[in-house]
């Protein structure tokens, strides 16, 4: 099977994947936010953000570093075997001192957070944060296997049990600590499916092979992440506890903060994981080919994200308000303040540059990029935190992001590819959703229903704007075609005559 063929059927498994997972883990938000109020649900989100620093504390970029060279060993299973098993012994060592940690500082950082009983949920989750770390390892030697089926069948039926599980403790009043247990017991089971599935690439003695330059790589892409932590929500949650900032407001930046990445993510999820892979494939082939499939991703990524985002932003109150109740009403500019930097990103092809300075081993760039961005989210929310609250941590970590992704755009447009980026493809875009938008904005729907409504008339203006303005080239056209012949026919109404 071709790349461009491989690449593709492992995105549409990974789509259907990925929107199955974030319903079910939006649906499990909708049940926590609910159940718990704003201040219950603060103070959760505040344990698994201390969960989040001590996974990535234990991380060291081994996820990466198998999705990057699993593909590229896939013709000795030997090699990937080696180098799986050997990553797994790593993380179950690092793990163990990570636990320890987390065990001793859970006390001290109740005290500094201001937060009674943060501890001693701390040290309930540590289980918890061991167990699904394994499973995070798992999950990335399936990506870059490409066996997304597999994948997401064991992902979705975790969720499936995590949501009926959540539901049934928090109608008993079990609370965050009820919580807690039932995600230690479903990362539990999957880690159970995990090792029978994937018991051949376990082995207890691994063939010798060059580890160091893999751990290398590794550690370079977790020093991007611990960076990235200061470019993130987990960073932003520390600060704002650290100056007295009420655990209801604390709630409220998280629901603004899971609905926008829920919407930023939703339908380009599936090219998580893949992208990588496939790049990191095709760097190995040709400079055009890692070129072509660059623009074709960056297009995908506006045609897929851009429309939801922006119509988002417009119908962020009804849409906060019928989801999660009246109580999360402050969220609502939180949400659109957030979600509008995220429309920026996406405009500059934010998510893409990234994994293509992974896919062709530039990590060291990445990593000096992200440091610098998190250097100045840091400094702005020192600033604006004490004076704008919630909303100045979003601005700094907005503005952050931009800096990040205008940066890599630059790099990789200078230094890697040659291939150019889509101005009017994205201007044409743009003016069609901005088209789109002028019913809604005129009616104001304020039931979730007539979003819906809107939202079905939105894209049917936006969708025969586009086909008039003809935003895809007929080069684009006819790779797609290569992809999949479907594709091919189905965009040939949105793009200019072949050449």
């Amino acid at each position: 099977m071709s790349l461009a063929k491989k690449t593709f059927k492992g995105f549409i498994i990974n789509t259907a994947s990925r929107l199955t997972e974030f319903g079910l883990t939006f649906a499990i938000s909708v049940v926590l936010t609910r159940s718990l109020g704003p201040d219950l649900f603060g103070k959760y989100a505040i344990v698994m953000t201390f969960c989040g620093l001590f996974a990535l504390l234990a991380n060291f970029g081994f996820e990466e570093t198998l999705n990057a060279l699993i593909p590229k060993d896939s013709r000795d299973k030997t090699r990937q075997s080696s180098l799986f098993s050997s990553l797994l012994a790593f993380r179950i060592i690092i793990l163990t001192v990570i636990a320890g940690l987390a065990f001793l500082l859970s006390d001290p950082i109740s005290v500094i957070m201001k937060s009674p009983g943060l501890g001693d949920l701390i040290r309930l989750a540590i289980p918890f944060i061991f167990v699904a770390n394994i499973n995070a390892l798992f999950m990335f030697l399936l990506t870059g296997l490409f066996r997304f089926g597999t994948l997401a069948f064991t992902k979705v039926l975790s969720l499936i049990l995590q949501l009926i599980g959540i539901s049934a403790v928090l109608a008993s009043g079990g609370g965050i600590v009820g919580v807690i247990f039932v995600l230690f017991i479903t990362n539990s089971a999957l880690l159970l499916i995990y090792v029978f599935i994937g018991r051949s690439y376990i082995n207890l003695r691994p063939r010798r092979i060059p580890i160091v330059p893999a751990l290398s790589f590794g550690v370079a892409v977790w020093l991007t992440n611990l960076v990235n932590f200061a470019l993130g929500k987990q960073s932003d949650i520390i600060l704002l506890g650290l100056f007295n900032v009420a655990e209801a407001q604390i709630g409220y930046y998280e629901i603004a903060f899971r609905s926008v990445n829920t919407v930023n993510m939703l339908l380009i999820s599936g090219f998580i994981g893949v992208t990588l892979a496939s790049f990191a494939e095709a760097s190995s082939k040709d400079e055009t080919v890692l070129g072509d499939a660059w623009q074709l991703t960056v297009k995908a990524y506006g045609a897929i994200a851009l429309p939801i985002i922006l119509f988002s932003i417009i119908h962020a109150r009804a849409i906060i308000i019928g989801v999660f109740s009246e109580a999360y009403e402050p969220a609502v500019v939180l949400f659109q303040t957030y979600a509008s930097f995220m429309l920026l990103a996406k405009l500059l092809g934010g998510g893409n540059h990234i994994t293509v300075l992974y896919a062709t081993e530039r990590q060291k760039t990445a990593l000096a990029v992200r440091f610098a961005a998190g250097a100045v989210n840091v400094t702005l929310n020192l600033f604006l935190i004490p004076s704008l609250g919630v909303l100045g941590a979003f601005i700094a970590t907005g503005i952050s992001q931009l800096l990040v992704v205008t940066t890599e755009l630059v790099i990789v447009k200078l230094r890697v590819i040659r291939a150019a980026f889509p101005i009017r493809f994205n201007v044409s875009l743009m003016s069609a959703c901005l088209l789109g938008l002028i019913p809604g904005i005129i009616i104001r729907p304020t039931s979730l229903w007539g979003v819906t409504a809107a939202a079905v008339v939105y894209y049917l203006i936006t969708v025969s704007v586009l086909y008039i303005l003809k935003p895809l080239s007929g080069s684009d056209r006819t790779l797609l075609g290569k992809i999949d012949p479907l594709i091919g026919k189905l965009v040939r109404p949105f793009s200019t005559p072949a050449t």
